[in-house]
């Protein structure tokens, strides 16, 4: 996506102002102590547009490829794994880092524009191009694994001054980076709950659909070439008939571009010798250092725990293929005194939560059920509303915002006329299987198998007296009704 005609005009208007020809140089991300990150201080002995680093510089070279990406000396591999992702599909990369901004020649102005998506909306932001190096003349943030490319330098500067400076965007999740890169529907899969089978199938399957996905080691300590506390990428999935047995194998990236699993399937290991050539090179397998690797979904599951993943539509079903065919959005916030009333369903106060109607209709023409149970079932089944609800929190890492613990909790109600909870209709009511429980992220995601009827949905934060935006977007595979 090329620069709109409102960042042009934005464009020239920060050019006009610099005034005697001279190249841009943002006064709102000064080339100072305090835009950098604090241990890599002492580090940057300067900052350098990318036409004194390198020759003919460009924002991409021979395209992109999730290969481009090397993380720096900066604690931010939870941004740089979702860039990674999103470079497996050229489009998303250009939506936040559009390609006709050049480094040099007579239409270079030392500006570029970035964009980054934020409750509900695409925010536009102007960085000039110098970035931090060492004595060397080396960067000493992220780069790309071409000399003179620069599409990811620029990127994450532009994120840097999003949340403030680079101090700010060390350590974080990737899915809160999904969000910011995509503003896809970002979920989270613990994947002790998920079978070997059905966790392939998930990955397959949202890999065609080009969904984004990632995962990190959650312990501290390092295993197997695998560092400890650092997030990767997952870019594919395949499978290898071994003798009588079926493997299942993810490939994965490290975004520092080298370090690599040492375990079962890694680049060296005898068992690929098994392997006939055409097999390897319908599966992609390449012998290189370059941060990409295979292995065993059984050792995936145990090296990384949690997974992350954005898709632009949620599925539902079994098979993963079946989307969402109507959305809901609502812009809504919690007000200290007015709706924060937290996630206790026993206080008071949770009765002032802000709340939503959910109506699943009955059938138009019910078929006749036959008196066989199992007719009846599928009957019923057909009636069901499959239902994901996405709720994301404002957070603001420019104002050392922390973020809150949210949830959704949703509840079945008998009265069809029902706007909102009420003590009586509260009074031995639980949650609906499939609520989501408060968890301290960016956005949750409750998935939801409803009975027709009429349903009450509360966003809530774990505790109550929390002020905070949110966005609230709901999908269905089937027509359903929503309203506040």
């Amino acid at each position: 996506m090329p620069l709109t005609e409102e960042e042009r005009a934005q464009v020239a208007r920060l050019v006009d102002a610099q005034g005697d020809g001279r190249k841009f140089r943002d006064p709102d991300f000064p080339h100072a102590r305090a835009s950098l990150a604090v241990e890599l201080r002492e580090d940057v002995r300067g900052w350098r547009r990318p036409r004194k680093i390198a020759e003919k510089p460009q924002l991409f070279v021979d395209g992109i490829s999730h290969h481009d990406v090397q993380q720096g000396r900066l604690g931010d591999c939870w941004f740089l794994a979702a860039a990674t992702a999103l470079a497996q599909y050229p489009d998303l990369i250009r939506q936040v880092m559009p390609e006709d901004q050049p480094l040099c020649g007579s239409d270079y102005h030392g500006i570029i524009v970035a964009r980054f998506w934020r409750m509900g909306h695409w925010v536009s932001v102007y960085i000039d191009d110098k970035l931090p190096i060492d004595e060397d003349n080396d960067l000493v943030y992220g780069q790309c694994t071409t000399s003179n490319e620069f599409w990811l330098p620029l990127l994450e500067k532009a994120f840097a001054k999003f949340h403030g400076n680079y101090e700010n965007i060390v350590g974080g999740f990737s899915s809160e980076a999904f969000l910011s890169l995509t503003g896809f529907v970002v979920e989270d899969f613990y994947l002790a709950e998920m079978p070997a089978r059905d966790l392939h199938r998930l990955f397959r399957c949202e890999l065609k659909n080009q969904s984004v996905i990632a995962c990190a080691t959650m312990t501290e300590e390092d295993r197997k070439g695998l560092p400890g506390l650092h997030a990767y990428t997952v870019t594919g999935v395949g499978s290898l008939r071994l003798g009588d047995g079926l493997v299942r194998l993810v490939r994965v990236r490290n975004p520092h571009a080298t370090g690599e699993w040492e375990g079962a399937w890694s680049d060296s290991d005898p068992n690929w010798n098994e392997i006939d050539g055409q097999k390897l090179e319908e599966l992609g397998y390449e012998k290189q250092d370059d941060g990409q690797f295979w292995i065993k979904m059984s050792h995936f599951r145990k090296h990384f725990p949690e997974v992350w993943l954005a898709a632009r539509l949620p599925d539902f079903g079994d098979d993963y293929e079946t989307l969402a065919r109507q959305s809901f959005v609502v812009s809504h916030c919690w007000d200290v005194g007015l709706n924060a009333g937290g996630s206790d369903c026993s206080d008071p106060k949770f009765l002032t939560n802000p709340q939503f109607t959910l109506i699943v209709p009955q059938r138009d023409e019910p078929e006749r059920k036959s008196e066989e149970d199992d007719e009846e079932s599928e009957s019923e089944e057909e009636e069901i509303g499959d239902i994901v609800i996405q709720l994301i929190q404002e957070q603001d890492r420019s104002k050392y915002q922390d973020l809150n613990s949210i949830g959704i909790l949703i509840f079945e109600v008998a009265d069809a006329e029902a706007r909102r909870l009420t003590p009586a209709l509260l009074d031995g009511l639980a949650p609906a299987k499939g609520s989501q429980p408060p968890l301290t992220q960016s956005s949750v995601v409750a998935r939801a198998r409803l009975r027709p009827g009429t349903h009450i949905v509360v966003p809530c934060t774990g505790e109550p007296d929390v002020a905070r935006r949110f966005l609230l977007r709901v999908y269905s595979r089937k027509p359903v009704t929503f309203f506040s």
